[in-house]
C-alpha cells in the first residue's frame, strides 16, 4: 500500500477509494465544517470538482471550465485570469486544515493534488490500526453552532440528494444507455478497421431512427433514399415523390419527414417508405427541419419565406418568421429552444455575420441574438443536457469574400460554444483544417466529433483532440472526405459517410469502463493520432522517425529505430519517481537487437532513471532516485508481442511489473530533493539505444498503484469487453 500524508506528522497506509456513496457522505461532512460552512464559493468550487468526479465527467475539469461554471464568468480567460488558480489554492488549504483538525480520524480521505483540478479519493486504516494519535484542534462554541445549523440542512439535502441518485440508478431514470470511450479505438487498432458499407452516392446527410433500427442516407437534389438496416447493416433504396432534401423522423420512429428543395415535405412510413399523406405543402423550397422532441410540431426553414411551424396532428401551418434565409434549425434537447441560423445576413447581420436567433418555443417569440460575429449559416449542435450549443460558423475565418471580423484566428474553419443559460458565447475557436461537421457525442457532454478532412474526437471548446484519423487513400485517389454523421447511442455505433468514395463507414467504440483508472492519473498519452496529453499535462514533441501506427489499443506511437524519439518536457505537478507515483505503458518491440530504451529521465545532479529491453531480452529497470536499484524482470520478451510494463515507486520501494505481474522491487532508503527534468521516449536521452517498435497507452499517476490495481489494469484491457 501507498503512503500518503493525511496533515499530521504522522503517516498513514491508504489505497484508493472507489465508494462514491462514502465520498459523498465524506463531503457533506467538510462542506459543513468550519473552514467551509460560511465560505460559499470555496463550498461551491469543492462540491463542484467532486461531483464531476464521482460522475466521471472529468472533462469539466478544466480551468476554463471552472471559470465559466464555478465562477460565472462567461469569458473566462485562463491565460489572463488566475481566479481559478487562487480558488483552488485555498480550497487545497483549508482541506489541509480540516485533515489536521475536525478531519484527522475520518477514513475517507478527499485530496487535491497541486496543479490539478481532479480530486483524489482515499481511503486509510483506522486510527488504531495505522498507529495514528492524532489530537484533532478543539472546536469554539460559536463554530459548533453553524457547523451544525449548516449541517442539519446540508447533511439531510445532501443524503436526499444521494437516495435520489441511487433511485435513479435503479430505475434507468435519467442515465445514459451506455458509456461511451474512445470512439476510433477499436477501427484504428492493430487488426481493426471500420465496417464498411458500399452504397451508390455520394451522401451528405444521415439520419438514424430513435429505436435505431434504421439510418437513412442521401445525396442532394436526388429522389433516392438509402436505407440501412442496422441489424446486419444491409442496404436497400426507397424511390421519393420528390427530390430528397433535409430529413427527420418521430420520436417513435414510425413516420419519415422528407423536406423538398422544389417544395413541400414527404411524409412516409419509415418502415416500409410508402407514402402516409399528400406531400404537404410549403410555400418554398424547404431548406431545413427539426422535430420537437415530443413529435408534435415540425419546423420548416423555406429560403425566402421564412421559418414555418406545422402541427403533425392536424397539419395547420404558422409562420414563426418572414425573415429571409433561414438556413438550418436546431431544436434543444427538452424542446423548449429553436436555433435559427441564417444566410444572407439576417436580422440586423451582414455578409460574414449573419445572425443567429434563439426562439421560445411555447411563446413562439425570440428570446436571443447573436450578432456581429463571423457566421454563414452553419449547423448546431447541443450538448446532451441542452447547457450548451456548439455553432458552426463554417468558412467565415477563410472566405476571401468575407472581412474575417472577430475571427478569432485565419484562415480557418469557426465554432463558436455558447452557455444557454444566458445565450452568450463562451468560446470561439478556429480548426486550421477542412471541417464538414461538429457534433456532440452522444450521453457526453465534454467530447465532439468533427468530421471533414478525417475525424477528430475533441473537446467541447474544440481546443484540444484526444482522437485524430485519416483514412488512407492509396497512391493516386482522392483525399477522403467525412461529410455526415448519425449516432446509435444504445450500440455505441456511429455511422459516417465517405463521400469521396461513395461508401459509408461503422465505428464502434469502446465501453467507458475500458478507460483508465482515473485516481491520481495526472498524464495520458494513448497516441491515437496526437501528441497531447489527453489529461492536461504537456504535448509530447516528435524527433525524427516517429509517427503513428495501429496499435494495441487505438493507435500507438511507432519508432523507426533509428531516430525516432518522443520527448516530454518536465512540469511542475509531474514529478515521476520523486513523490508516490506510478507509469504504465505498453510496448512491442519489432526486433531482438541490442539494448532498447523506452523511456529515460536527463540525468541531472546524478538523478536518473531508465526503463530499458536489455540484449538479454529482459525488462531493465535503472533507478537512482534516492538511491541506486536495478530491477530485472524475470520474463524473457519476445518480439512483435505486446507487453504491459508498470512501476510503482513509494517512500519504501520501487516495483517492477510484467503484464500484470510483480517481477522485481527494490527498497529504498533515502529521499532524492525533487528536481525537474525532461524525458525521453524510444531512445537514451543521448539519442542512443533507440526503440524500434511501438509504444501505446502510456500512463502516469501521483500515486503507487496496488499491485492489485495493475493487476486488474491488465486483466481488464485483455478482457473480452476492452481488448481490441
Amino acid at each position: 500500500m501507498a503512503s500518503a500524508s493525511s496533515g499530521s506528522e504522522n503517516e498513514v497506509s491508504v489505497v484508493a477509494c472507489t465508494d462514491f456513496a462514502a465520498i459523498t457522505n465524506q463531503l457533506q461532512r467538510i462542506l459543513c465544517s468550519p473552514g467551509f460552512v460560511s465560505a460559499g464559493r470555496l463550498r461551491q468550487f469543492l462540491d463542484y470538482i467532486v461531483t464531476r468526479a464521482i460522475e466521471g465527467k472529468t472533462g469539466d475539469l478544466k480551468e476554463f471550465v471552472i471559470g465559466v461554471e464555478v465562477l460565472g464568468k462567461p469569458d473566462f480567460d485562463p491565460k489572463e485570469d488566475a481566479a481559478v488558480r487562487t480558488l483552488a489554492n485555498r480550497v487545497r488549504t483549508r482541506l489541509e486544515e480540516y485533515y489536521q483538525g475536525p478531519g484527522a480520524k475520518d477514513e475517507v480521505l478527499i485530496l487535491l493534488p497541486r496543479g490539478r483540478y481532479l480530486p483524489q479519493f482515499l481511503l486509510r486504516a483506522s486510527a488504531t490500526q495505522a498507529g495514528v494519535t492524532p489530537r484533532p484542534r478543539q472546536w469554539t462554541l460559536r463554530e459548533k453552532f453553524i457547523a451544525a445549523a449548516a449541517c442539519a440542512a446540508t447533511f439531510l439535502l445532501g443524503t436526499a440528494l444521494f437516495r435520489w441518485k441511487a433511485h435513479e440508478a435503479a430505475s434507468g431514470i435519467n442515465q445514459p444507455r451506455v458509456s461511451w470511450g474512445r470512439v476510433l479505438a477499436k477501427a484504428t487498432s492493430e487488426g481493426g478497421s471500420p465496417k464498411v458499407i458500399q452504397a451508390s452516392g455520394q451522401f451528405d446527410m444521415l439520419l438514424a431512427s430513435p429505436d435505431e433500427q434504421h439510418v437513412y442516407a442521401e445525396c442532394p437534389w436526388s429522389r433516392v433514399l438509402t436505407v440501412i438496416a442496422t441489424a446486419n447493416d444491409s442496404v436497400s433504396t426507397w424511390t421519393l415523390a420528390q427530390d430528397a432534401g433535409p430529413l427527420a423522423i418521430s420520436p417513435d420512429s414510425s413516420t419519415l419527414y422528407v423536406g423538398s428543395r422544389l417544395g413541400g415535405v414527404v411524409v412516409i412510413d419509415a418502415v416500409s417508405g410508402r407514402s402516409k399523406r399528400k406531400i404537404v405543402p410549403t410555400a418554398g423550397p424547404v431548406w431545413d427541419l427539426a422535430l420537437t422532441p415530443d413529435g408534435s410540431s415540425l419546423f420548416v426553414a423555406m429560403s425566402q419565406f421564412g421559418v414555418w411551424r406545422i402541427s403533425t396532428r392536424n397539419w395547420e401551418a404558422r409562420q414563426l418568421t418572414n425573415q429571409g434565409c433561414p438556413e438550418s434549425l436546431k431544436v434543444s434537447p427538452d424542446g423548449s429552444m429553436l436555433v435559427v441560423n441564417y444566410q444572407c445576413g439576417g436580422p440586423g447581420g451582414s455578409s460574414g455575420h449573419d445572425t443567429v436567433e434563439f426562439y421560445d418555443i411555447e411563446k413562439g417569440q425570440v428570446i436571443g441574438v447573436l450578432a456581429g460575429m463571423p457566421f454563414v449559416g452553419g449547423g448546431a449542435s447541443f450538448s446532451p443536457d441542452g447547457r450548451t450549443v456548439l455553432l458552426d460558423g463554417l468558412d467565415a475565418c477563410s472566405d476571401a469574400h468575407y472581412d474575417h471580423r472577430n475571427c478569432p484566428a485565419t484562415p480557418t474553419n469557426v465554432f463558436h460554444l455558447v452557455r444557454m443559460a444566458d445565450r452568450r458565447i463562451v468560446s470561439s475557436t478556429g480548426l486550421p483544417v477542412t471541417t464538414a461537421f461538429a457534433r456532440f457525442i452522444a450521453d457526453d457532454q465534454a467530447r465532439v466529433l468533427v468530421g471533414g478532412s478525417g475525424l477528430r474526437i475533441m473537446d467541447a471548446p474544440l481546443r484540444k483532440s484526444f482522437e485524430e484519423w485519416q483514412p488512407e487513400a492509396s497512391p493516386g485517389e482522392k483525399a477522403h472526405v467525412i461529410d455526415a454523421m448519425a449516432f446509435l447511442p444504445g450500440r455505441r455505433r456511429t455511422y459516417v459517410t465517405d463521400s469521396t468514395w461513395g461508401r459509408i463507414l461503422v465505428l464502434d467504440a469502446e465501453s467507458g469502463d475500458c478507460n483508465p483508472v482515473p485516481n491520481g492519473l495526472i498524464a495520458h498519452y494513448p497516441g491515437d493520432g496526437v501528441y497531447a496529453d489527453v489529461v492536461g499535462e504537456s504535448t509530447l514533441s516528435p524527433v525524427g522517425g516517429v509517427h503513428f501506427a495501429p496499435g494495441h489499443a487505438g493507435q500507438a506511437f511507432e519508432f523507426d529505430g533509428v531516430s525516432g524519439q518522443l520527448i516530454m518536457l518536465p512540469s511542475g505537478h509531474h514529478q515521476f519517481g520523486f513523490r508516490d507515483s506510478s507509469l504504465v505503458s505498453y510496448v512491442k518491440f519489432g526486433s531482438l537487437r541490442g539494448t532498447m530504451i523506452m523511456l529515460d529521465r536527463e540525468p541531472r545532479r546524478g538523478l536518473r532513471v531508465r526503463l530499458a529491453r536489455s540484449p538479454d531480452q529482459r525488462i531493465a529497470l535503472d533507478w537512482d532516485l534516492g538511491g541506486h536499484c536495478h530491477l530485472r524482470s524475470r520474463t524473457e520478451v519476445l518480439a512483435n508481442r505486446w507487453y504491459q510494463i508498470a512501476v510503482t515507486k513509494t517512500d519504501q520501494e520501487v516495483a517492477l511489473y510484467i503484464s500484470g505481474t510483480r517481477e522485481d522491487s527494490c527498497p529504498l532508503t533515502t529521499g532524492a530533493e525533487s528536481h525537474w527534468a525532461p524525458m525521453s521516449f524510444g531512445s537514451a536521452w543521448e539519442g542512443t539505444d533507440r526503440l524500434q517498435g511501438k509504444l501505446d497507452e502510456i500512463l502516469f499517476y501521483d500515486r503507487a498503484l496496488t499491485s492489485d490495481e495493475v493487476r486488474k489494469m491488465y486483466a481488464k484491457r485483455e478482457s473480452e469487453t476492452c481488448r481490441m
